[in-house]
């Protein structure tokens, strides 16, 4: 009932889940509401919805688990799902992207591979340190997890609107062409930074856009 009560859905979390929780609790959020399910036999995405009104999945889950993690997420209709996962087989993910399209679009995936998403001072879906930078007018979008924190840090006295770490892997849900069509529509952002990484055309075709 409280528009400001924030939940996220975090799927069998390691140790990077504990860090983000804490992260945002240091937040200070007016209500943080946390669903769990570190095993096969709890709630799923859809019950987790049902009974608490999530609107956002973080998902800490081995690269072996993770295509079931993000179809389930994706059959759900999920408004957001951040997969922080590192090596997942590329064929896991592109079979995922697939089944999303199949299904409509209907839930925004950044990653796999990727740090998260970032709005300083209201909201964290993912492990950017929430530390680093305050609010701003700058967009940031990046494939390296690594400068996404040192951007933020080189820049932290002028702020961010959103950072989005896409995630480096050669199949991804969120593409810099998605992220630059989101900051232009955001009346918050007035710059945007863009960075890439090697391999791929992906900067190229960002730049033509």
């Amino acid at each position: 009932t409280d528009p400001d009560v924030v939940t996220m859905d975090i799927t069998m979390p390691e140790m990077d889940g504990i860090e983000c929780v804490e992260q945002l609790v240091a937040m200070k959020p007016q209500v943080l509401i946390l669903i769990v399910s570190a095993l096969a036999d709890k709630a799923t995405a859809v019950e987790a919805m049902a009974q608490t009104g999530a609107n956002v999945s973080v998902a800490f889950v081995p690269p072996a688990f993770t295509k079931d993690a993000m179809i389930e997420a994706i059959d759900a209709e999920i408004e957001l799902l951040v997969v922080i996962t590192e090596g997942v087989p590329v064929g896991d993910s592109a079979e995922a992207w697939s089944y999303l399209q199949s299904k409509g679009n209907k839930t925004r995936l950044i990653g796999p591979n990727c740090p998260g998403i970032i709005t300083p001072g209201e909201a964290l879906a993912g492990i950017t340190p929430a530390t680093i930078a305050g609010k701003g007018p700058i967009g940031l979008v990046s494939k390296s997890g690594t400068l996404t924190y040192q951007m933020m840090y080189e820049l932290r006295e002028i702020g961010f609107s959103t950072a989005i770490g896409i995630g480096g892997d050669p199949v991804i849900g969120t593409t810099h062409i998605d992220a630059l069509a989101a900051f232009e529509a955001d009346p918050e952002t007035k710059a945007i930074v863009m960075i890439g990484e090697i391999g791929g055309d992906a900067e190229e075709r960002a730049a033509e856009y």
